[in-house]
């Protein structure tokens, strides 16, 4: 699925919904708008977030590391990037540049074939499951 890697089990489903409770979800992508939609619809993970944001609708030079595409979350949620935990499965689009934008970063290897854990990540992560443990939720 390209840029959507998410190989959503029924654990995750669980996960995203306990985290659901306590903070505000969302998702970023990158990659060409109609594919990437066709991709979540396909997925059926529409509903396991608050909102989604697709970075390629401010353009394809906005896309993640971009700034910009990490500013849609801020700007959405009104909050200050300190506020923000991004969780993602990319060293660079996802880790530096949410690390440079000023949010706390999570690495997870359970969706990628990078292998080597970005420096800038603030937390590690196998299993999206663990997350759970970083924001405190049961």
């Amino acid at each position: 699925y390209g840029e959507i890697k998410l190989k959503i089990k029924y654990s995750n489903y669980s996960v995203l919904n306990k985290c659901r409770v306590k903070y505000k979800t969302c998702l970023l992508t990158n990659g060409v708008l109609k594919a990437q939609k066709n991709k979540i619809k396909s997925l059926g993970i529409e509903d396991l977030f608050d909102s989604i944001f697709y970075a390629r609708s401010n353009g394809i030079e906005n896309e993640k590391p971009s700034s910009k595409s990490f500013q849609m979350i801020c700007d959405y949620f009104k909050c200050k990037p300190s506020e923000v935990i991004f969780v993602g499965d990319h060293p660079i689009n996802d880790i530096q540049g949410a690390k440079r934008f000023g949010m706390t970063t999570v690495w997870t290897s359970e969706f990628t074939t990078h292998r080597d854990i970005p420096s800038e990540a603030d937390y590690h992560i196998r299993d999206l499951s663990e997350i759970k443990h970083i924001l405190g939720i049961k």
